[in-house]
């Protein structure tokens, strides 16, 4: 009896600890994307999107969520494109594609459309590439 409530325990905080684990993962490569403005694919709720990420933050309940512009894929609502609020840890096989966005949506307002605070998004200022410092001098 003991045996099983521990095994169940240990099966418990290896699965919580796996879950937060892919959290963190999918806001890592999501916080990446929304730097590099580069569209994302994923499967979200068993269907397979396309999007432009455009911000990170927390949902109504304060879960880390993404809003993005989706612009193609599967929905369980309505058809894309269109805005979407996803929950990070419900984003499964989320991969960053080669293809990039110019510039947020024209009608992008992010506590609008569903975050109540935002940690990071598109209007952010793109990181500035600093150039190589050029070779030091031959010492004498």
């Amino acid at each position: 009896m003991l045996r099983n409530w521990v095994i169940g325990v240990f099966c418990a905080t290896v699965c919580v600890q796996a879950s937060l684990g892919a959290e963190a993962d999918n806001a890592a490569v999501l916080t990446q994307a929304l730097r590099a403005r580069s569209v994302v694919t994923f499967t979200y709720k068993g269907q397979e999107r396309t999007v432009e990420p455009h911000a990170l933050g927390k949902a109504t309940d304060d879960k880390p969520a993404l809003l993005a512009w989706q612009t193609s894929g599967g929905s369980n609502t309505e058809p894309p494109p269109g805005w979407r609020v996803f929950l990070v840890a419900e984003i499964a096989g989320l991969k960053m594609t080669a293809q990039k966005f110019e510039k947020p949506r024209a009608d992008y307002r992010a506590k609008a459309r569903g975050l109540i605070s935002i940690d990071i998004d598109v209007l952010a200022p793109q990181p500035t590439p600093v150039p190589p410092s050029p070779p030091a001098a031959p010492a004498k």
